[in-house]
């Protein structure tokens, strides 16, 4: 089976931390948020294997982009498959958000 070398940006980390700020600051159990980080970070090792899996972000938005994401909650974890080795995880995103305006400088 074939792995891709992941590159996290250090955006994914604040962007993780910000996830858990806000659902400790809306008052989400403790232990759902742990399994969040859990599931999260689940999915990022996911991306070593599989990162085909994820769906094209062109479908979810006006944007031409080589750009994947998997959906993890309410949030959608962006990356991209760059050559034939690496996978580069850009962000963490709450769907909610105008995260494409972060990601793209589109509204």
């Amino acid at each position: 089976m074939k792995e891709y070398n992941l590159v996290i940006h250090e955006e994914v980390n604040i962007d993780i931390d910000n996830a858990v700020e806000y659902k400790r600051e809306n008052g989400t159990y403790e232990a759902n948020i742990q399994k969040f980080k859990k599931e999260v970070k689940k999915t990022i090792r996911s991306l070593k294997t599989s990162p085909k899996a994820g769906s094209n972000l062109s479908n979810r938005v006006d944007i031409d982009t080589k750009k994947k994401y998997f959906l993890v909650d309410n949030y959608l974890l962006v990356f991209e498959i760059i050559g034939e080795k690496e996978v580069h995880v850009f962000g963490l995103y709450p769907t909610r958000s105008n995260w494409t305006k972060r990601d793209f400088g589109y509204d």
